[in-house]
């Protein structure tokens, strides 16, 4: 984060199948583009690259994250 936005998201997977780590991987490659420079508070991410599931997830870190940076 830099002055309450989000720079430089890092992914860390932990795919079960080779499918899901595909899904990871084109996400990891992706997210930067749609969230950087966004602010954090109230950030929601939708499908990317295709992985719902993967977003419901990074949506969850996001709540974690302005949780720990205490932005509501």
């Amino acid at each position: 984060m830099k002055d309450g936005n989000v720079e430089n998201v890092e992914i860390v997977g932990h795919p079960f199948t080779k499918i899901s780590k595909g899904h990871q991987d084109d996400f990891a490659k992706a997210i930067n583009g749609v969230v950087d420079g966004k602010p954090l508070k109230g950030l929601k991410v939708d499908k990317v690259a295709g992985a719902s599931w993967t977003s419901d997830a990074f949506n969850k870190a996001l709540e974690v994250a302005r949780q720990e940076a205490s932005i509501q």
